[in-house]
């Protein structure tokens, strides 16, 4: 038996345009694929471009709804500002007329306070007041002699109370004492003030307790004024030592530790 040999389906060979025909359904010549292409990129480029001008809008939109809400927000603060501010001076209004009215209140007052005042005037007797020329009935004469025995009798006492009181230095009254005394003397300073009232006071209690005190202003270099306070005057340094010796054993000038002698 001869057997025969099938033949060989040769592949069909499809051109461009029967591929395109399958793939899409109608053929395209190159020329026109090139000017299908570049419409499809324009289309593409204004999609683009419409997004951008979409995306764009939308900015500016945000911006100005932003920008609405800014001023409505500036507006809102300037409302309540301007209604804090109206209350304000609604009320330094009303504080004002409230003190419009006080004061016309106290001048009513006033005026018919001094009107009662003017009414009682008038109705009370006037009287005249002729000063004096006499005191108890004495005349003028006879006044300065007066004051001036009083004032010697009253500087006698101050002397011989002084005289009696402790702690009082009592010179004798020999030519040579008088002598020694005229070239040099001695005394006790206790302390110094700056303050010219504080010094006087204390010289002033210190005479009260008996103490000879006595007060002396002096300058420094620089200029500044200080006031000593000194106790006593004494012929000698021993009198004034021992003095100085009696004092330190008391009570009340242990805040005087400081003292010490020294030539006036």
């Amino acid at each position: 038996m001869i057997w025969k040999r099938k033949k060989e389906k040769v592949p069909e060979v499809l051109t461009e345009k029967e591929i395109q025909e399958k793939l899409y359904g109608v053929y395209i010549k190159p020329e026109e694929d090139r000017l299908v292409q570049a419409q499809r990129e324009a289309r593409e480029k204004l999609e683009k471009e419409k997004e951008a001008e979409v995306l764009k809008s939308k900015e500016v939109t945000e911006k100005l709804e932003r920008e609405k809400e800014a001023e409505a927000l500036k507006k809102k603060e300037a409302e309540e500002e301007l209604r804090s501010l109206r209350a304000e001076f609604e009320r330094l209004q009303a504080g004002l007329a409230r003190k419009d009215k006080e004061k016309s209140s106290l001048e009513k007052r006033l005026a018919k306070a001094l009107a009662t005042r003017e009414a009682e005037a008038e109705t009370l007797p006037k009287t005249t007041i002729t000063p004096s020329k006499t005191i108890f009935n004495l005349s003028p004469k006879l006044i300065i002699p007066l004051l001036v025995l009083v004032l010697v009798v009253f500087a006698s006492f101050r002397l011989f109370h002084l005289r009696t009181r402790p702690g009082q230095i009592e010179e004798k009254p020999t030519l040579a004492s008088k002598k020694k005394s005229a070239t040099r003397s001695y005394t006790i300073q206790i302390c110094v003030y700056e303050k010219q009232d504080e010094a006087k006071r204390l010289v002033s209690d210190l005479k009260k307790k008996g103490y000879p005190a006595w007060l002396s202003r002096r300058t420094s270099p620089k200029g500044r004024i200080y006031h000593n306070i000194y106790i006593g005057r004494f012929a000698t340094d021993k009198e004034a030592s021992d003095f100085l010796r009696s004092l330190s054993s008391k009570e009340e000038f242990k805040e005087f530790k400081d003292s010490f002698v020294r030539r006036h």
